[in-house]
């Protein structure tokens, strides 16, 4: 597959890999990275990785399991690769930024207490709810979720049903519901 589309050509596959391997790679790569792809819908990028090595029938110990573990040079070369030609800036800057906050996140886990990780933690500690603020101006925005926004609509329309009439029209949280 990738000695066909040459918009790879540029992306050198790992020394002895086969061809079936070097592959293997650019569809987990393509799977993960394409908004039409059967995973896209996978917001939590943990799990799409799970689906998409599950998919691809990829154990622990396949070499390409190992390149992504140690997010490797080939790896992280074909990932640019493909967003390169994908051209969905708005989608890779999502999947970038999810896959940031998650590194942050478990940046804030860890338990060095240096002053300069502390400093590091308060610093990222102030600028997640830019982040996470972003990363849901760009899911409103690239997925089409009915379900969500319906939830959206329905709470929206509880905020705005507040009147003394609207009031007696909600089921209070005394009554029991049987």
């Amino acid at each position: 597959m990738w000695k066909v589309y040459p918009v790879f050509s540029d992306v050198i596959p790992q020394r002895g890999w086969s061809d079936e391997d070097w592959d293997k790679l650019m569809r987990i790569v393509i799977a993960f990275c394409s908004r039409e792809s059967p995973f896209a819908e996978q917001r939590n990028i943990a799990k799409r990785w799970t689906e998409i090595f599950e998919f691809f029938d990829i154990g622990a110990n396949d070499e390409v399991k190992v390149e992504f573990d140690i997010q490797g040079r080939a790896f992280k070369s074909l990932m640019t690769a493909v967003f390169y030609a994908l051209n969905d800036y708005d989608y890779q800057e999502w999947l970038s930024l999810k896959v940031n906050l998650s590194q942050n996140h478990a940046y804030l886990r860890e338990v060095d207490m240096s002053t300069e990780a502390i400093s590091k933690r308060v610093m990222l500690r102030k600028e997640l709810p830019e982040l996470n603020k972003r990363i849901m101006e760009l899911e409103a925005r690239i997925f089409q979720d009915e379900y969500l926004q319906g939830l959206i609509a329905e709470a929206a329309a509880e905020d705005y049903l507040a009147g003394y009439a609207e009031m007696f029209a909600k089921t209070p949280s005394w009554v029991e519901n049987e």
